[in-house]
């Protein structure tokens, strides 16, 4: 299962985990933002992340994956209507297709391709939860 980091140090595996977890805060947040607004037919890039009951765009401080969620409840900080929980899932899970991925291929081009497919595949299954 460890294939990719055979015979590498454990500072450079811990060091390798923390940067696919600090590369899951972009593309985690990111995977949300296409969850929520890829089926209303909004643009992706049309402003920066807000709530999708009261319109407020988020500080910084609410984009944190899961940790915000978590503190927060899953409420929005300001109309405190409770936001879908697949958003906390489908970051947590890209986290983990992240990590694994970085310890089956190290970062590499195998790391690329799986983890850009399972971002995708994720994103669909979040859809479809949340359209249920």
């Amino acid at each position: 299962m460890f294939d990719g980091v055979v015979g590498f140090s454990y500072a450079y595996i811990l060091g390798g985990i923390i940067w696919s977890v600090a590369l899951v805060l972009a593309v985690g947040n990111y995977a949300c933002i296409i969850v929520h607004r890829l089926p209303r037919g909004r643009l992706l890039l049309d402003k920066p992340p807000y709530c999708g009951h009261c319109d407020t765009l988020l500080a910084t401080k609410d984009l944190f994956p899961v940790f915000s969620a978590l503190l927060l409840r899953h409420k929005c900080r300001y109309c405190h209507e409770p936001f879908p929980v697949s958003h906390t899932w489908t970051e947590l899970l890209v986290g983990l297709l992240y990590v694994l991925s970085f310890l089956q291929f190290n970062f590499s081009e195998p790391f690329l391709f799986v983890s850009t497919i399972g971002v995708f595949l994720i994103v669909l299954a979040a859809i479809h939860a949340n359209e249920q």
